[in-house]
């Protein structure tokens, strides 16, 4: 796989040459990824956050003998990760490096079958480009590439096994029933994983039964397996009335033009590494501006090629699907996060083809978006940490409150979100700690409230502090405050009403 050959030497005397940098290039666009990669797991922004904890938590019940269909106190978002970092911890034991290391061999997969998707579609030196762009950003894909977050990891490699099966079917002289079931299969699992795998979906079925509009009964295999795939969704919905196809939002949604507009200005800028996650600060500043304009005006440049038109159409309709989905309105790049290999092919055939015409522009593009990439990551990482971040990283590290709530003999305790299924699984769940607010799994929070004493665990946040034993004291209640770790362990003389405290530990 050549991933800059535009630098390949010409004549007899550079045939040796070009051989040694079709070898060398992926070696150092690989080694580059790896190295992006482990500045984020080496700082903080790696770190196990609770919603990654919420996975390995769910891997260790795998053992003893539970089935989650979902992301625990969800009825969406499938628990197929949980299973795979379930086998990480039978083979690496319980540990933050054996949950890593499924997201990372998930993306390292997505890395390949986008090579794979580019040798059928844009070419091979596109296609080897477009892995690298895969790899080497953006800001936010590079960063999420490290998260065990509960299905985004294998559902990019299910939207990518789409995509190929579809050129595959295509492509084809005599659609194989083989690819015909895999794809029904895909589409199933991605279906169970996430309703996002309908941003690709739909574009490829529609594109796929229009090509084969004259081969529409080898296609058949497609349905049966689908439903295969999905059968964990179907089975978990039959038990639960559809429960998956209703999203208690609990307030009034903005309309579609203003989530379009968000969708534009907030979380496409993110995904494609021009703003940092959450704070949607440019990057860089301004020039950040002038290149995502660049960008969007080189895809309706691209609308016009034939070879990346399918990409094209699931770019077109993620502009169309985004605003329907219920949590759009955050304007999160995580629910845009599945369009970063498609921008990787684009881009890939794009800077091809400029490639041909000058030689530079591959290393210059290569050089560019490893840059960007870098640049941001450092931004995250020198930016103050506060609570409302916590999932790009917690502002205190958490094993040492897991240790000093063990060494306190504290079994059972409330405490924020952000932390709480951390330290669970730090503690490996020798400690407790169940979210006052959205508590995931009921089991952890009818054992705290079962608790005789159980300890209340707040951030070091003079107002709530002092609130919390303010309302203790109404209720003639010794709170029993003390620093620790950072924060802040309440250890009240008898139990309180929790609907009275818990505004204190958000």
């Amino acid at each position: 796989m050549s991933v800059l050959p535009a630098l390949r030497p010409q004549g007899a005397s550079g045939e040796d040459r070009a051989r040694g940098l079709s070898i060398l290039l992926p070696a150092l666009v690989v080694a580059a990824a790896l190295a992006l990669r482990f500045l984020v797991l080496s700082t903080r922004i790696g770190h196990v956050d609770s919603d990654e904890a919420v996975v390995a938590l769910m891997s260790r019940h795998i053992w003893h003998g539970q089935l989650p269909a979902f992301f625990w106190g969800q009825s969406d978002g499938g628990s197929l990760e949980a299973f795979l970092v379930a086998l990480s911890f039978r083979i690496f034991g319980i540990n933050a490096v054996a949950l890593k290391i499924v997201p990372l061999c998930m993306f390292g997969l997505s890395a390949y079958l986008v090579w794979r998707i580019g040798l059928r579609s844009i070419g091979r030196r596109a296609s080897g480009i477009a892995f690298a762009i895969l790899v080497l950003g953006s800001t936010m894909f590079v960063w999420w590439s490290t998260k065990a977050r509960g299905h985004y990891s294998p559902a990019l490699v299910i939207e990518l096994a789409v995509i190929l099966l579809g050129f595959r079917l295509a492509q084809a002289e005599s659609p194989q029933g083989k690819d015909a079931a895999l794809l029904g299969l895909f589409l199933g699992l991605g279906w169970w994983e996430t309703p996002q795998i309908l941003y690709v979906a739909v574009p490829v079925t529609g594109w796929l039964l229009w090509r084969l509009r004259s081969h529409l009964k080898s296609l058949w295999p497609v349905i049966p397996c689908a439903a295969l795939g999905a059968m964990p969704w179907l089975v978990y919905n039959f038990r639960h009335p559809w429960r998956s196809l209703r999203h208690p939002i609990g307030h009034a949604l903005p309309g579609f033009p203003s989530t379009f507009v968000r969708f534009f200005t907030l979380a496409l800028p993110q995904a494609l590494g021009f703003q940092e996650p959450q704070t949607h600060h440019w990057l860089p500043p301004y020039v950040g501006v002038v290149l995502y304009a660049g960008c969007l005006g080189a895809f309706l440049f691209g609308l016009r090629v034939k070879k990346v038109r399918l990409f094209a159409m699931i770019g077109l309709w993620y502009v169309v699907l985004y605003p329907l989905f219920p949590l759009s309105y955050r304007a999160d790049a995580r629910y845009v996060f599945f369009i970063w290999p498609v921008v990787a092919l684009l881009a890939g055939a794009g800077i091809d083809a400029l490639a041909r015409r000058w030689k530079p522009s591959a290393a210059i593009a290569l050089i560019l978006v490893a840059a960007l990439s870098l640049s941001g990551l450092v931004v995250m990482i020198e930016r103050r940490p506060a609570w409302p971040a916590w999932d790009i990283s917690t502002p205190l590290p958490i094993e040492p409150i897991a240790r000093a709530l063990e060494q306190q003999q504290i079994r059972f305790a409330y405490g924020p979100y952000s932390v709480a299924y951390a330290i669970t699984f730090i503690s490996d769940e020798r400690v407790i700690v169940t979210p006052a607010n959205n508590g995931r799994y009921h089991p952890y929070a009818e054992a705290v409230a079962n608790s005789p004493h159980p300890a209340y665990l707040l951030i070091d946040d003079p107002p709530s502090v002092t609130g919390f034993e303010a309302v203790l004291r109404v209720l003639d209640v010794v709170p029993n405050c003390a620093r620790a770790a950072g924060f802040v362990v309440c250890r009240p003389n008898r139990p309180v009403p929790l609907v009275r405290v818990r505004a204190f530990m958000e």
